[in-house]
């Protein structure tokens, strides 16, 4: 009988002798991960001397920076040497940990003072208090990125032939009809939930109905440069999605299927000019829908408050309203402070150091236990939400505290050793949904998806954006597995290592 982590991990192909194949995919991401890791350990020594020697300051320029620089560079050789890496798990973790832990943090640091008054209006941080933070963020980036050279290395499979899906010798047609069937129910969802109607539509359906979208749309990317009804289907897309994004006040519908399109574009060849122009349509897409999305939502307050829901001609009339030169009162905050975590990462920090931890870990078997049959369950899964009640936020959302922070806040410096396994799982993910696009295997192809948003949760939680979705994934990879197998097989030869 074969066992739940053969099946698993049915991605990786087979053994072949004891030692790393030094042409594979594994050999390459850790000989680029070792140099890594080495600057960044030489770095926390560099920073925790600092630290205890009055230099707080340095900390909090040194510190993100390194982050920032090591993670650009890596990532930039990644999918340099292969396409493939681009929807990674460690591709991900790399490029939020520069986003927040680097661009973030030093965006911190040179905040105007209109900002940094917004910042710090609940909680004041020092100087002292961001280079703790810092402290923080590197060490566990030290463990997360040994945890993942540790998952590379053990399963560090070298190439073999693959029962595929036939879908695949037809990758364009099934990534148009699969991007318009996820696009038509994604919608619908859309508007459901945007006028009420959500109690009609369970938020699961448009869950898998997005997962599909996302799908379809990175595999109709691939073929923008080759394909005109790609490039038709594309635009023609992210300008539907521009209305939806308009009308649901949410920048999310449009940003995160583009950002989808232009990985797919990008993945078909890699290049700096490929990439610096994929980055600029994203950077200038939030851009110009981020302000009519903060002001048409302000403005729904303004004229329903907290729950009315203003009609389909009211809220087309306020983006309206923001294309003839409105604007609220005061000056607006730079997107780029939407990144800047170090405030809600300090505070929680100082309550672990105050003698105030977070009962979370120690309450986490809890969770297993539903809350209909415990109403009075702890609160499991949700320290965002405990942030936001203890900083005296009156609202249902949750605040970011960061993974490493959020572990902190439990139980100090040690309780970051439990990012290891965490790395240990994304580099055997790393290995898996890279074989997964290197095969076509588009079936699995929702699964990468899962995987490598996963691995953009480092600005959340510990426990709910992270460790729970391994369960739920597990079980997705079975789901994805059981339907492949119901599908028409193909052969194809061995995984090609290049991934182009």
């Amino acid at each position: 009988m074969t066992s739940p982590a053969a099946t698993l991990f049915a991605s990786f192909p087979a053994r072949e002798g004891r030692g790393i194949d030094p042409g594979s995919f594994a050999a390459r991401q850790l000989a680029l991960l070792m140099p890594e890791i080495a600057v960044m350990l030489a770095v926390t020594l560099l920073c925790t001397a600092l630290y205890h020697l009055g230099g707080e300051s340095a900390v909090n320029v040194i510190a993100p920076l390194t982050i920032l620089v090591t993670a650009a560079i890596a990532n930039f050789m990644m999918v340099r040497q292969e396409s493939n890496a681009l929807l990674t798990p460690l591709f991900g973790l790399r490029l939020i940990a520069l986003v927040v832990m680097g661009a973030g943090s030093l965006y911190d640091v040179a905040a105007p003072d209109f900002v940094r008054e917004r910042i710090d209006y609940l909680f004041v941080t020092s100087v002292a208090d961001a280079a703790k933070v810092n402290l923080v963020w590197l060490t566990g980036m030290d463990m997360l990125l040994i945890g993942v050279a540790a998952g590379l290395r053990i399963f560090a499979y070298q190439g073999a032939r693959r029962r595929l899906s036939s879908l695949g010798a037809h990758s364009f047609n099934v990534g148009l009809i699969t991007f318009l069937a996820g696009f038509f129910v994604t919608s619908l969802a859309t508007i459901a939930d945007t006028f009420e109607f959500s109690r009609r539509v369970p938020s699961s359906i448009g869950s898998v109905a997005q997962a599909i979208e996302f799908t379809g749309l990175f595999i109709v990317g691939r073929d923008f440069d080759r394909n005109l009804l790609a490039k038709v289907v594309v635009v023609v897309g992210l300008i539907a999605l521009t209305f939806l994004s308009l009308i649901s006040l949410n920048k999310s519908v449009l940003l995160y299927p583009a950002l989808i399109a232009v990985l797919g574009i990008i993945s078909f060849k890699i290049n700096v000019r490929r990439i610096i122009i994929g980055s600029a349509v994203i950077v200038t897409l939030f851009a110009l829908i981020n302000p009519v999305t903060n002001y048409t939502r302000i403005r729904n307050l303004q004229e329903h408050g907290q729950s009315g829901q203003a009609s389909l001609s009211e809220r087309l009339g306020y983006a309206q309203e923001y294309m003839n030169g409105e604007k609220l009162p005061g000056e607006e905050i730079p997107a780029i402070a939407r990144v800047d975590y170090v405030m809600p990462a300090a505070f929680v920090i100082s309550q672990f150091d105050n003698g105030l931890p977070s009962d979370e870990l120690k309450n986490s078997g809890y969770m297993f236990i539903p809350r209909f049959l415990w109403q009075d369950k702890p609160i499991t899964s949700n320290s965002g939400l405990v942030l936001s009640q203890l900083l005296g936020i009156q609202s249902v959302n949750q605040i970011g505290v960061t993974t490493f922070a959020d572990l902190y806040w439990n139980a100090g410096w040690w309780s970051l050793v439990l990012v290891l396994p965490l790395g240990i799982y994304f580099g055997a993910m790393t290995i898996a949904t890279r074989n997964i696009l290197a095969d076509g295997d588009w079936v699995m192809f929702p699964f990468v998806l899962s995987i490598f948003a996963m691995s953009l949760n480092l600005d959340k939680d510990y426990l709910a954006a992270l460790v729970i979705p391994v369960l739920i994934n597990t079980v997705f990879y079975y789901l994805l597995r059981i339907a492949g197998s119901l599908l028409p097989s193909a052969r194809r030869s061995a995984v090609g290592e290049t991934g182009h």
